[in-house]
């Protein structure tokens, strides 16, 4: 499910919290609107299918306000944000009770409020992405070396591990055959035999020839060293393809080949979520930010810090600036570990389970699925 459209709904009349949210809210990686309102009016909060995040302001005065705000059980568009100069916990209680669920006082601090807003947002996507049959990720980067088909493949697996749902990785990297290479498989028939040949009534049995990686849930479409995919398809049987796969996967992921092409577009155009891959250093971070803003500013993308180490830790604030939005997932470096699994062909908890790497990958899991 591609993720609704986010409003924030701001009911306080004074310039400064106006000023300060507005100015806040730049920071946010995700596409939003605003409207502002002197005072309170249920009447100004759409039905439509805006995710709706309201700033209420509230004072001795107008507390009354509270008994408007109670939201039903089944009301999942309209979260509840509730400000004030009272630090008084009589306030803060009826606030909650009434079904707000935040509480921040003024004038707001940036960091209060932006994870505010954060977690609302977050908690969203994973409600939404439970009610979904299947969920589609392409995983993409803007240059070579980023890590990209190596993260697809342990995300793959640790979804496979944890949810016990059938998970697909689709090697759409074109020429690279990394996905065969990594494994260590030697697949019968490429990605480009499936998407040519899938249609609805046969679906069961051309789906039947993907082999599970070995004794997991994880089912791997990927090309052969000798059987190579063309950049020349057909973008329909593309969009046909993806909606068949997500009939018979709970999770798919689907891993893109780094030049910008029609049939990725295709791709893009039917998948729930992107991950973007990039690293540390100024220059995949600034060419990172400059591809997602030609091409890509409204799509649902997570970027994700692979390589991750240490002494990046300091400079994540630095990093998200120049990136101009949040860095979605950070991914440990490690070369030795890495390195043992490229040569072996095996995916990391295969090499070591207990490692700060493979744990990243299983909290990504983890949080992307809302389990535990």
């Amino acid at each position: 499910m591609i993720m609704e459209e986010l409003k924030i709904i701001l009911f306080d009349s004074e310039e400064l919290t106006r000023t300060l949210v507005k100015s806040y809210l730049k920071d946010m990686s995700f596409n939003y609107k605003i409207e502002c309102y002197d005072e309170f009016d249920e009447n100004l909060i759409s039905n439509s299918s805006f995710l709706n995040i309201i700033i209420v302001s509230i004072n001795k005065a107008n507390i009354n306000l509270l008994n408007k705000i109670s939201l039903p059980a089944a009301d999942k568009k309209n979260h509840f944000i509730i400000i004030s100069y009272e630090n008084i916990t009589d306030l803060h209680v009826k606030a909650l009770r009434a079904g707000a669920e935040e509480f921040l006082l003024k004038p707001l601090i940036k960091t209060d409020f932006i994870h505010s807003i954060q977690n609302i947002y977050k908690k969203n996507i994973i409600n939404s992405e439970k009610k979904s049959s299947s969920n589609v990720y392409s995983v993409m980067s803007f240059e070579n070396g980023t890590g990209k088909t190596f993260f697809a493949i342990n995300l793959a697996k640790e979804l496979a591990d944890l949810t016990k749902e059938k998970v697909l990785l689709v090697d759409f990297n074109n020429n690279l055959n990394d996905v065969s290479f990594l494994l260590n498989i030697t697949p019968v028939y490429s990605t480009f035999y499936f998407i040519e040949n899938l249609s609805e009534d046969n679906a069961s049995e051309i789906l039947s020839q993907i082999s599970k990686y070995k004794n997991t849930s994880m089912h791997v479409m990927a090309n052969s060293l000798y059987n190579n995919m063309t950049v020349s398809v057909n973008p329909e049987k593309i969009r046909d393809f993806v909606q068949i796969l997500r009939k018979y996967y709970k999770y798919i992921l689907i891993d893109l080949s780094p030049l910008f092409q029609k049939a990725n577009e295709m791709i893009l155009n039917n998948t729930d979520i992107i991950f973007c891959l990039t690293q540390s250093h100024i220059s995949s971070l600034e060419k990172t930010k400059r591809m997602i803003n030609i091409g890509f500013s409204r799509r649902n993308i997570k970027i994700i810090l692979n390589k991750f180490s240490s002494k990046d830790a300091a400079k994540i604030n630095e990093f998200q600036k120049i990136l101009g939005r949040e860095i979605f997932w950070k991914i440990p470096k490690n070369i030795l570990a890495t390195s043992v699994s490229l040569n072996k062909g095996k995916t990391l908890k295969e090499i070591s389970p207990d490692m700060d790497v493979v744990k990243s990958y299983i909290q990504l899991a983890q949080y992307i699925t809302g389990r535990d």
